[in-house]
């Protein structure tokens, strides 16, 4: 008994390697396993009853993965044109966006720098009219009133309004009663 065991057992070994052998030369495609080797194998005593052919040839397996993996391909290749799509359109509005703030940003600089223009411009009237009021305020209110008499009555009354209290009623009193009255009634609105 110890002596037939390593045989069945080196037999079934044979067997088993024979079987994937041929198994193998049909995927590969040398031979057809289905046409050839099935009805052969069938009509053996013990292994007819295990070999039934199978439904399907390697072909077939072949040609149904392939069309799953073609709708795979076919699916996602959809799926990234319409990605592909929707970063085009986000990419155009991104750059509609980034011309409309390069836009917004230059109007800004010409905003800024215009008010810049104009915030000079101020200080500098202001430091021209605080420099007129410390001469007038510096003055007889005789000298100061004749000499705004003949003024511009807006320039005249910027520089009023920014004089002391006492020193405006000096020189209003000094004025003629026409224009200072004109001149009040300016300043009051």
């Amino acid at each position: 008994m110890r002596g037939i065991l390593p045989i069945i057992l080196l037999v079934g070994l044979i067997i088993t390697l024979i079987v994937s052998g041929l198994l193998w030369l049909d995927h590969m495609g040398v031979i057809s396993f289905k046409e050839n080797v099935y009805p052969r194998m069938a009509k053996l005593p013990f292994l007819g009853r295990f070999m039934t052919p199978p439904d399907y040839t390697w072909e077939d397996f072949r040609e149904e993965e392939l069309r799953k993996l073609s709708d795979a391909v076919t699916l996602r290749l959809e799926e990234l044109r319409v990605k592909e799509e929707e970063s085009g359109r986000r990419e155009a509005e991104l750059k509609r966006r980034e011309e409309e703030l390069a836009q917004r940003e230059g109007s800004l600089v010409d905003k800024t720098r215009a008010f810049e223009e104009h915030t000079a411009q101020y200080e500098d009237e202001k430091k021209r009219l605080n420099k007129l009021v410390r001469y007038y305020e510096n003055m007889k209110p005789d000298a100061a009133a004749r000499i705004l008499a003949e003024m511009d009555d807006l320039d005249t009354i910027e520089i009023l309004q920014r004089m002391k209290d006492e020193s405006v009623s000096a020189i209003l009193m000094k004025m003629d009663p026409k224009r200072a009255g004109e001149l009040s009634n300016k300043m009051a609105r």
